[in-house]
């Protein structure tokens, strides 16, 4: 007969439920933006949490390069829960330690920009669930100087 151990019962309560979490990464799209932006400059922020790892190592701290939305090119919300139509975007760059942090195309495009260059910027406002968890995710999807056309 089987006799459930306090071994056996921790396993079952905490390593097969994990097994079963694991599953496909699902991404919801809530909307997606493709503006043309003026690119304002990097400032540093620090965050304002309050927990013990803020502001140096709670990761929303850094550099972040900063833009004004001057023209919409298309917007699509998907659901009542989507970001409305922007005037800001900003972009971390770096960490509290100045390492950089982020899409590292994105940098390299950051590195090229002089205030008042002319941008084309677009991000998705995604919906993350993987693992039990669920979390709204921004991704930039593109990012390059803005050409006359």
């Amino acid at each position: 007969m089987f006799k459930p151990t306090v071994t056996k019962l921790l396993l079952i309560s905490f390593v097969l439920p994990k097994m079963f979490l694991h599953a496909e990464k699902k991404i919801k799209l809530l909307s997606a933006h493709e503006t043309i932006a003026v690119f304002e400059g990097l400032e540093f922020r620090t965050c304002r949490g309050r927990t013990a790892r803020c502001p140096k190592n709670c990761g929303d701290s850094g550099e972040f390069a900063k833009f004004r939305i001057v023209e919409y090119l298309r917007y699509e919300k998907n659901g009542e829960y989507g970001d409305k139509e922007q005037q800001q975007r900003l972009l971390q760059v770096s960490d509290f330690f100045k390492k950089p942090k982020g899409d590292p195309n994105v940098q390299s495009v950051v590195k090229t920009l002089k205030n008042g260059d002319r941008v084309r910027l677009d991000w998705n406002h995604n919906y993350v669930t993987e693992s039990g968890k669920s979390y709204p995710v921004r991704t930039t999807t593109k990012l390059q100087k803005a050409t006359a056309d």
